[in-house]
């Protein structure tokens, strides 16, 4: 599958929370396979359906958790021993929002730490300035 993403993909497993109806409890589990700044992958035993606009929560390493509005984009079942699993490809449809904000700045962070060691983020943090010049 061609990645059409505008940002970089960060390999992030999170849980993710949402109801089904045909579900017994409504209430169902996924786990994100990674993360970009505009979607996420989620892998869910819960067969979702490409188009359907769902709401997520997303609990954050800190048990924080996200309400994110979401569109499913692309579908793929997944035989795994004895049980079917689905990966989903997920696109964000909130507008800017106190949530979404909240989901880029812990986006953004985890890029940073990605692309940068943290000797890296102190060097661009604190320049060093030659005043003897």
């Amino acid at each position: 599958m061609q990645d059409k993403r505008d940002s970089k993909r960060l390999d992030i497993h999170l849980t993710a929370i949402f109801r089904a109806p045909d579900v017994d409890d409504g209430i169902c589990f996924a786990s994100t396979v990674d993360l970009s700044a505009s979607g996420l992958c989620l892998l869910t035993k819960v067969k979702l359906n490409q188009g359907q606009k769902w709401p997520f929560e997303l609990v954050l390493p800190t048990d924080e958790r996200i309400l994110l509005k979401t569109e499913i984009v692309w579908i793929e079942e997944w035989d795994v021993l004895v049980s079917t699993e689905y990966k989903a490809g997920v696109k964000l449809t909130d507008a800017i929002t106190p949530t979404i904000a909240r989901y880029a700045k812990f986006y953004n962070e985890k890029l940073r730490e990605a692309v940068c060691s943290k000797d890296d983020i102190q060097k661009v943090s604190k320049p060093s300035l030659n005043l003897d010049a």
